[in-house]
């Protein structure tokens, strides 16, 4: 599905996958985990991690990286009902810097 995608021209696709994580598609595949909390309700995750990415490849024009920071969005995102659960830039970039870590191992 990916390649059929970027077939009609789009250079980055990423698939959000619930608890499982994402895989995104750009000149590679990349698979990125879940940031694993306590979910309650996954309405608007998939939302905010498509804002997230496009803001932060915005800035950094590092798939990885916005996937990651992505990921940590949207992980605020599952732990309550509703919007109240969207995280300050300050709370996410802490998350975003300890899942980080424990992606890569640090």
């Amino acid at each position: 599905m990916c390649e059929e995608l970027r077939s009609f021209g789009v250079k980055i696709v990423a698939l959000t996958l619930g608890n499982i994580g994402s895989i995104i598609h750009s000149n590679d595949f990349y698979r990125i985990p879940a940031f694993i909390t306590k979910t309650i309700d996954k309405t608007g995750a998939g939302d905010v991690y498509g804002a997230s990415f496009a803001i932060r490849y915005f800035e950094t024009k590092d798939v990885i990286d916005s996937a990651l920071f992505a990921t940590s969005s949207a992980s605020f995102v599952v732990e309550d009902f509703g919007p109240k659960c969207i995280a300050s830039i300050e709370k996410t970039k802490e998350r975003y810097e300890v899942f980080k870590n424990k992606v890569f191992g640090r």
